[in-house]
């Protein structure tokens, strides 16, 4: 059986208010987890969450905020410098909401992009019905290390991503009923290149629907990984463990 203690979240939103009353609780116990930052959120509480042993940090401006860009760059600048950020995101674009304008997604992703070339750190990236532009325009720089966050895409997606050596962040979706087409896509991708992540509060896996999601829910989505490839849950457990050590640096 599956403990927290052998899970590493690689990417939880826990600054979010929704964690207000048991945020403690929640990350005892844990393996690890990547704590997302954006500017604007409570850069006390986002520091004092770095002190704990099992949590690492990761900053950046969600392209449905990057219409506020200018007036947030320095501050991610800065919480960028902060010890235990490991990585530069989520950033990225997004053109299912398109919260903010598309030219200005594209000019503060390339600017994230900058960022994390410069500070050498791994960059994640959120891509939502823009996956080939997405593409494009990282395929334009030489990065070091890129994470395809919440990855839900094609077999033919995978592949191209697989050829450029990127990693993939596999969260809830892949317990959904009708993700069947991920279900295929994953089984494409190299299992050193996968990480497990909740995306919490958000994506809930389907064990729990409807509920806040939350880093140890992270056993649901290395159960499911290890049925699509053919592994047990504490094989699956190990490997993103490792893997996720592996791509921010921390082993």
């Amino acid at each position: 059986m599956l403990t927290e203690d052998r899970l590493f979240d690689s990417h939880a939103h826990l600054l979010d208010g929704r964690f207000d009353r048991d945020r403690d609780l929640i990350i005892n116990g844990m393996g690890g987890i990547i704590c997302m930052y954006s500017p604007g959120e409570d850069p006390g509480l986002f520091k004092n969450l770095l002190e704990r042993k099992n949590v690492w940090g990761a900053c950046g401006i969600h392209p449905h905020d990057a219409k506020d860009a200018e007036k947030l760059w320095k501050i991610l600048e800065e919480s960028s410098g902060i010890d235990k950020v490991v990585a530069v995101g989520e950033t990225g674009l997004d053109f299912y909401y398109d919260n903010s304008p598309r030219e200005v997604q594209e000019e503060v992703f390339r600017k994230h992009i900058g960022l994390a070339a410069g500070k050498k750190l791994p960059l994640i990236i959120h891509t939502r019905d823009a996956f080939e532009r997405t593409m494009q325009i990282l395929g334009e720089y030489a990065l070091r290390k890129v994470l395809i966050h919440c990855f839900s895409g094609t077999p033919r997606q995978a592949s191209e991503c697989v050829s450029r050596g990127y990693y993939f962040g596999i969260g809830g979706v892949l317990t959904f009923p009708k993700a069947s087409g991920l279900r295929e896509a994953v089984k494409e991708i190299p299992a050193e290149r996968i990480l497990i992540e909740t995306d919490c509060p958000y994506l809930a896996p389907q064990q729990v629907r409807g509920k806040r999601n939350q880093p140890s829910y992270t056993r649901y989505v290395a159960e499911e990984l290890a049925r699509v490839k053919d592994m047990t849950p504490e094989e699956a457990a190990r490997e993103t463990f490792g893997n996720t050590e592996k791509f921010f640096g921390l082993s």
